[in-house]
């Protein structure tokens, strides 16, 4: 082999490192974009809905009629105040549909009775109800096509999720930030667990039209009060 074939044959070896060079970043420079740019549904936020917020002596006051529970609100993001949140309040049960009576809500078990009798209702069921306000929001440069997801609470001492509640697909523009309010009903000598499981799933599809499926665990602490991503 002669020098003009060595150093056409060097050239050549360079060339096909410099492709290979140029296609690798440009592979990174794609992951790169896709990551940062491409439209994903994150969960943002979970939070319990207040139906009554009141100081301890006005908690003291009230004839509830069952154990109450009560979550210290916070002040600048991270100080305890002095007020406190109530986050159930009482419903009424069906016993033969074992579904909630509609239109029929109280804080006191007095209120609630007071209701039933009202409606001229005599054999409904008490029980304690949740609502849990969670956030999810589009991150990314690009909207999601028929998103859609349901949020479910482990039940206590079993390995069963509760029922699925997924809703209608829907188009979400990147940047929008998409509310869903859970409900938990439970009877009315219980309290809630020291960790609430819960887990989001959803469904939609990307900017360049793949499916995406994604399950996210998370939880609520009863002593702290707080809500954490996670098993």
């Amino acid at each position: 082999m002669n020098a003009s074939e060595i150093i056409s044959g060097i050239a050549l070896v360079v060339a096909i490192l410099s492709f290979i060079h140029s296609w690798w970043n440009a592979r990174q420079q794609d992951r790169q974009w896709r990551a940062v740019n491409i439209g994903k549904v994150e969960l943002s936020n979970a939070s319990f809905i207040y139906w009554r917020v009141l100081s301890e002596d006005e908690i003291g006051k009230i004839d509830w009629g069952y154990n109450v529970e009560g979550m210290p609100l916070l002040e600048n993001g991270n100080r305890v105040s002095n007020l406190i949140g109530i986050p159930q309040r009482l419903v009424a049960i069906d016993p033969s549909t074992k579904k909630t009576i509609v239109n029929v809500a109280a804080l006191t078990m007095s209120e609630l009775q007071k209701r039933l009798a009202e409606a001229g209702i005599t054999n409904a069921i008490p029980a304690k109800h949740y609502q849990m306000q969670v956030e999810f929001k589009v991150s990314g440069m690009t909207a999601v096509s028929r998103f859609r997801m349901s949020v479910e609470p482990k039940l206590p001492d079993t390995d069963q999720w509760g029922p699925d509640n997924w809703g209608q697909p829907a188009d979400i523009p990147a940047g929008r930030t998409i509310f869903k309010l859970v409900d938990l009903t439970a009877p009315i000598d219980t309290k809630l667990p020291e960790r609430l499981r819960l887990r989001a799933r959803l469904e939609y599809r990307d900017s360049e039209g793949q499916q995406m499926q994604t399950t996210i665990p998370f939880y609520f602490h009863s002593p702290s009060g707080g809500i954490y991503f996670g098993e």
